[in-house]
């Protein structure tokens, strides 16, 4: 129902950064929903931790969920076990929460100390 709600909304109310992040958050919803069933996911990283497209996948569930610390978490260990994975996606992965969350938000500023650490190091 909220598609279609905010599919009626009038082309110039559009831009209102009310209505554009409400349509990220659904958009979100939706492609978490495609992305798998969260347990198995974990249970796929239990018997195998280094399945980073498990992971990524989990970061992004996780990010819709509104569980922003344990989306990040998922990140930054795909970042220390391997920066080549999908062209240092993690970390582009992650940049892209932190914009969503805001520079003040508690998950991004520990967020971004620990990549800082990961890149630093």
């Amino acid at each position: 129902r909220a598609s279609d709600l905010l599919a009626s909304v009038p082309e110039e109310l559009m831009a209102d950064a009310a209505i554009q992040a409400a349509s990220k958050k659904l958009a979100q919803f939706e492609e978490a929903r495609l992305l798998g069933d969260p347990a198995a996911l974990e249970r796929d990283l239990a018997a195998n931790p280094d399945n980073h497209d498990a992971r990524m996948k989990l970061a992004r569930i996780f990010n819709a969920q509104g569980r922003r610390d344990e989306a990040a978490e998922q990140l930054l260990t795909v970042m220390r076990r391997d920066r080549t994975f999908e062209d240092d996606g993690a970390r582009k992965q992650l940049v892209e929460f932190l914009e969503g969350w805001g520079f003040k938000d508690p998950a991004s500023v520990s967020a971004r100390r620990k990549m800082s650490s990961i890149l630093f190091s």
